[in-house]
C-alpha cells in the first residue's frame, strides 16, 4: 500500500524537488546531516548542573505543549530525514514545518500568507541570527534557544523577528560570513551576541511563510540521550557540552500527550499526502551500517561542511521500510546532482537493499521507475563496495535498464568515496 500512496504522490514530490531545491540553495544555509532521534531516551551521563540557570529537564520527552505554527496553517510536518541535494545531499538533522504547498501556491513570497511563529514552551532564547542571500538581498532569521538545562533547538526561515525579539534585528551583526549551501549561492550569515531572553510559552516571537521559504526549520537536541552511531564519528563535529549533531533528537517527538497525536497525523510529506507511520514518528537520521554501502559517503579530498560534494545511500524519510534513496551531490561526472529511489530487495544484483551491499567483489546495479517514487531521471546507478570503508559510484546516463548495461563494468567517470 505504501509503493502505491508514493505513486500517487510522484507529480507533487517532483514539483518540491525543483522548488525546494531553489528555496534551500537561494534564501539559507541550513545545516544538514547527523544521526536521528528516537522516544527512548536512554540516559549518558546525566547532567544535574542548570546550564545558564535553567532547571533540570523533567523525566522524559514531554517538553512541549504548543505547536510552534498553529497545526491549522501546517500543510504537512516532515521528519528528519530530507533529502535535496546537493545543499542537503545528507539526511537533514532537522524537521520541516510546511505553511505552504509548492505544488499548489507557488513559490513567491509575496503570494503566501504569513503565519505566527510562538514560543512552544517557556524557552530561553540565547542568541538569534540572520541569513542573507548575497544575490537577492532576501533574509530570514534563526532562533537559537534552550528549554531546560539539557535540550536545545533551533528555528530557522524565521520570516521576521516579533514580539521580544523584535527590537534586536540591528543587534544581528557579529561573525558574519559567507557560506555556500550549494556551489554559486552564497549566503551572508551573522549573529546576535549572547542573549537571555525568557519568554513564556505561547507568546509570538516571529513569522512563518513570509521570508521566502515554505516551511519552518526546527532542529531540536537532547544531550540526555546516547550518542548517535556514525561509522566515521570524527567526521561529525562534536561538541563539548554535547549539543551536537550526535544528539539530534526529532521535535515532533517531544510533545505532551495530548498534542503528539494531533501532530503525528501531520507527519510524512510536506503537502500532507503520505504519512510517516514507521517509528520514530519524528524520522531518523541515524542510517550508517558499518561495512555496507548504506549510509554517508565523503568524496575524497572535499570539505565538509558543505555537504555539496558527497553523498547518502540512505532509506526514505517517509517510507524508510519499503523505498531507499541515492542522494548524490555534484561530484558525478556530466550528470549533476541526483535524487533516485527504489525498491530494495534482498537478493540478487540488481536493486539490493543497501545494507546487504558488502564488500563481496560484486558490482550492484540500480535503475528506476519514474512512477515509483520521485527524483531525476532514470538512469542505472552502478556501485561496489570495494572495502568496509571505500565505495565507488557511476551514474551511467546512456541506460535506463540494467540489462542493457551488463556486463557491469565503471568507466573512468566512476567515483570513489570513503566513509
Amino acid at each position: 500500500m505504501r509503493l502505491k500512496s508514493s505513486i500517487r504522490i510522484n507529480s507533487f514530490k517532483f514539483i518540491l524537488f525543483i522548488i525546494g531545491f531553489t528555496l534551500v540553495a537561494l534564501l539559507t544555509a541550513c545545516g544538514g546531516g547527523g544521526a536521528g532521534g528516537s522516544n527512548n531516551l536512554g540516559v549518558a551521563n546525566p547532567n544535574t548542573t542548570n546550564v545558564a540557570g535553567l532547571f533540570e529537564c523533567p523525566p522524559g520527552n514531554a517538553i512541549f505543549s504548543i505547536p510552534p505554527v498553529a497545526l491549522a496553517n501546517v500543510v504537512g510536518w516532515e521528519p528528519l530525514g530530507h533529502l535535496s541535494p546537493p545543499s542537503h545531499t545528507f539526511p537533514t538533522d532537522h524537521q520541516y514545518l510546511y505553511v505552504a504547498n509548492p505544488s499548489l501556491n507557488g513559490s513567491l513570497p509575496q503570494t503566501r500568507p504569513s503565519y505566527p511563529l510562538i514560543a512552544p514552551a517557556n524557552i530561553r532564547v540565547v542568541m538569534i541570527a540572520s541569513s542573507t542571500n548575497s544575490t537577492s538581498g532576501t533574509t530570514d532569521y534563526s532562533i537559537y534557544f534552550q528549554t531546560c538545562a539539557d535540550v536545545a533547538g533551533q528555528f530557522g526561515h524565521v520570516g521576521t523577528l516579533a514580539g521580544p525579539l523584535a527590537a534586536l534585528v540591528s543587534t544581528i551583526s557579529q561573525h558574519c560570513n559567507i557560506y555556500e549551501p550549494a556551489p554559486g549561492f552564497p549566503v551572508m550569515q551573522c549573529q546576535s551576541g549572547n542573549l537571555s531572553i525568557d519568554i513564556s510559552a505561547g507568546t509570538q516571537i516571529g513569522t512563518v511563510g513570509d521570508g521566502g521559504s515554505l516551511a519552518l526549520d526546527w532542529w531540536l537536541q537532547d544531550r540526555r540521550v546516547l550518542p548517535l552511531h556514525f561509522a566515521n564519528a570524527p567526521r561529525f563535529s562534536v561538541r563539548p557540552d554535547s549539543f551536537d549533531i550526535a544528539h539530534t533528537v526529532g521535535a515532533s517527538d517531544y510533545f505532551i500527550p495530548s498534542m503528539a497525536s494531533q501532530i503525528a497525523a501531520k507527519m510524512g510529506r510536506f503537502d500532507g499526502a503520505m504519512k510517516r507511520t514507521f517509528l520514530p514518528l519524528g524520522g531518523s537520521i541515524a542510517v550508517d551500517v558499518d561495512a555496507t554501502a548504506r549510509g554517508y559517503w565523503f568524496k575524497n579530498g572535499q570539505p565538509y561542511p558543505p555537504e555539496s560534494s558527497h553523498a547518502a545511500l540512505v532509506p526514505d524519510y517517509v517510507t524508510p521500510d519499503s523505498v531507499q534513496v541515492f542522494s548524490l551531490g555534484i561530484s558525478q561526472a556530466n550528470v549533476g546532482s541526483r535524487l533516485q529511489t527504489f525498491a530494495p530487495i534482498s537478493s540478487g544484483s540488481v536493486n539490493r537493499a543497501f545494507e546487504t551491499v558488502t564488500a563481496d567483489g560484486n558490482t550492484y546495479c540500480y535503475e528506476f521507475n519514474s512512477n515509483l517514487f520521485f527524483g531525476n531521471a532514470a538512469n542505472i546507478i552502478l556501485v561496489q563496495l570495494v572495502n568496509s570503508t571505500t565505495l565507488r559510484i557511476e551514474v551511467s546516463p546512456q541506460f535506463t535498464r540494467c540489462t542493457a548495461a551488463t556486463p557491469y563494468n565503471f568507466s573512468v567517470n566512476a567515483v570513489t568515496y570513503q566513509r
